[in-house]
């Protein structure tokens, strides 16, 4: 996160009344609180530290949803889930606070922003990661609930692939069946009540009906929409009603239609399972969303093995040891090494023929072995390149002898 101009520094010269963590620079503020760059005077570590605004501190709800962000985190430890280090309420401190550790890089949001539309091999390793954190999520009774390009941070590491983790959970539900360590009354929602964002929301959402992990997995559709297309199903759209209602009622042009680059028919049709309408008809969790991704990822990146069927290979044919063979086939970055072009590798391969000096390529059907003569060597000499050469230099000698003879003969004749 890029330090950003302290417009909060007048309600933050309090600061949190905690002599441990030192601020530093404002680093973001929402509607319920500021998020502060801040020094861990104990490990002297650089730390996010997330205050509510001043205004909340006395409102139970903003202090519940506060907790439930922090709470959700520490239990899951999870690599694609932000960590959460501490938690600190009143009266030890001012304000209800909580420090999670300091990411570097960008949220996803500012990435398409920035870049565009993301390359589908890149799309799909992001959407997998953020898979694998809604998975752990679901697995101890926790939906999401606000899953969008915001709440997807990019991690970025020098010469490494973007790492993703999943941050605030400050709205997610509480299943019935839950992992032991959460706060039961931090996950209360008024019956009919709409909680969430409206460009992501499942039409159960979208109507206040009860929720479950398919609603996140109908949020990563609409993130791997975006990403591909650049915009979201229902961008045009314009107002939180309208968007909602489309959202229940108005079924989306396939991502197909909207990128601008080619999108595999599979991950067309895998997104457009993600954002059906009905829960019953989507991919019941993350995990299987993540696994047919992975699997169209296999599928998109073609084995080396794949491309040696399609091109010439001389060990099927005796080699002429003066004729240099043509240079093995391996991963190239073309094929596997860059993801932004791995959906290439569904285009089918030309054969080519070997570069200088060309080599003439007789089908093993077409030329049979001719036998050994009884006084040739044994063992594994080549033959290939004087064979064809050598039979029709014996047939030309056949056919002189025997025209030779047919004239002799003829003069012999009275």
């Amino acid at each position: 996160m890029a330090p950003s101009t302290d417009s909060g520094r007048q309600e933050a010269d309090d600061w949190i009344g905690s002599r441990r963590y030192r601020r530093i620079a404002l680093l973001g503020e929402g509607g319920m609180g500021c998020v502060y760059e801040a020094e861990d005077a104990k490990t002297g570590d650089r730390v996010a530290v997330k205050v509510l605004h001043e205004k909340l501190a006395s409102d139970t709800q903003s202090v519940e949803r506060l907790r439930t962000e922090a709470e959700i985190p520490m239990l899951l430890q999870h690599p694609n889930i932000v960590r959460v280090l501490d938690l600190v309420f009143p009266p030890a401190v001012a304000r209800p606070f909580f420090v999670m550790e300091l990411l570097e890089g960008r949220s996803l949001l500012d990435h398409v922003h920035l870049d565009g539309p993301v390359p589908v091999g890149d799309a799909i390793e992001i959407a997998r990661q953020a898979l694998a954190g809604l998975a752990a999520a679901h697995l101890a009774g926790v939906v999401h609930r606000d899953v969008k390009l915001g709440n997807l941070f990019m991690c970025l590491a020098r010469g490494s692939a973007p790492h993703v983790k999943l941050i605030d959970f400050g709205i997610a539900k509480l299943l019935p069946i839950q992992a032991p360590g959460l706060t039961p009354h931090s996950f209360r929602t008024r019956e009919g009540a709409y909680l969430g964002t409206a460009q992501y929301a499942s039409p159960e959402q979208a109507s206040g009906k009860d929720v479950d992990p398919r609603t996140d997995v109908y949020a990563m559709g609409v993130v791997l929409y975006t990403m591909l297309a650049g915009r979201g199903p229902f961008d045009d759209v314009k107002g939180t009603a309208s968007v909602l209602r489309a959202q229940i009622d108005r079924v989306p042009e396939p991502p197909s239609k909207a990128a601008r680059s080619p999108v595999p028919p599979e991950l067309d049709e895998l997104i457009m399972n993600a954002l059906a309408k009905n829960a019953e008809e989507r991919l019941a969790s993350a995990d299987r969303f993540a696994a047919a991704l992975e699997d169209i990822g296999r599928r998109l990146h073609a084995p080396a093995g794949w491309l040696k069927t399609h091109l010439f290979d001389a060990s099927e044919f005796a080699a002429d040891p003066t004729v240099p063979e043509p240079a093995p086939v391996s991963p190239s970055a073309s094929t596997t090494d860059k993801m932004s072009d791995s959906w290439a590798a569904d285009i089918p391969v030309q054969p080519r023929e070997p570069e200088s000096p060309p080599v003439a390529v007789v089908p093993e059907s077409v030329v049979d072995e001719p036998p050994s003569a009884p006084n040739a060597p044994s063992g594994d000499q080549p033959t290939s390149g004087w064979t064809i050469p050598r039979f029709l230099a014996i047939a030309l000698i056949a056919g002189i002898g025997v025209a030779v003879l047919v004239f002799l003969g003829a003069r012999m004749v009275p």
